[in-house]
């Protein structure tokens, strides 16, 4: 799964609910994407919404396990992970995500 690219991914803390899960894209690596020099767990990284989250949630039991991240769609075109993430930020209003989509959905 290190070596999985051109992903939708679902991913959470052990103490969130799947409901409460953050959805990302990424043509990277999953572990480039979390881990490198832009990833999400990288302290270097600005705006990171689920670094944000395991700093301040207080909770003890709160991490993130790599192994429970669950891939929710393939593809080696860009443009349709983003319309493929955008359905997934719309479609579960739940999850920890600050913005409404990847791409703009004008879809009637």
């Amino acid at each position: 799964m290190k070596q999985s690219s051109g992903i939708n991914a679902e991913y959470g803390v052990t103490s969130v609910g799947p409901s409460q899960a953050y959805v990302g894209k990424t043509i990277n690596t999953l572990y480039e994407r979390f881990y490198g020099s832009n990833g999400y767990l990288n302290t270097t990284t600005k705006g990171s919404k689920l670094l944000e989250h395991l700093n301040n949630s207080g909770d003890p039991q709160c991490e993130f396990i790599f192994e429970d991240v669950k891939i929710v769609d393939m593809s080696n075109c860009d443009l349709r992970l983003r319309y493929i993430e955008s359905i997934y930020l719309k479609l579960d209003k739940q999850n920890l995500n600050n913005q409404d989509w990847s791409i703009p959905l004008n879809i009637i």
